[in-house]
């Protein structure tokens, strides 16, 4: 039958101390890229396994906390 799977993942992310030695805008943009390309990653594995079923796979990483997110 043909359908659409939706793959989400809700990413927290850490609290971080704000201190002069911590640029924060910097990790935490180079911290998500990292955390989202790993989600899209896992999410690729799973979406080859319905490839040959015609089925539909949206995936979407978001941030912030996850039972406000969904």
């Amino acid at each position: 039958s043909r359908g659409t799977v939706y793959l989400l993942n809700v990413i927290e992310l850490p609290a971080v101390p704000n201190t002069v030695f911590t640029p924060v805008r910097s990790l935490g943009a180079a911290l998500r890229r990292e955390m989202s390309a790993k989600a899209y990653e896992k999410f690729d594995k799973i979406s080859t396994r319905y490839k040959n079923e015609n089925v539909r796979v949206v995936s979407n990483v978001e941030f912030g906390i996850p039972s406000k997110t969904i």
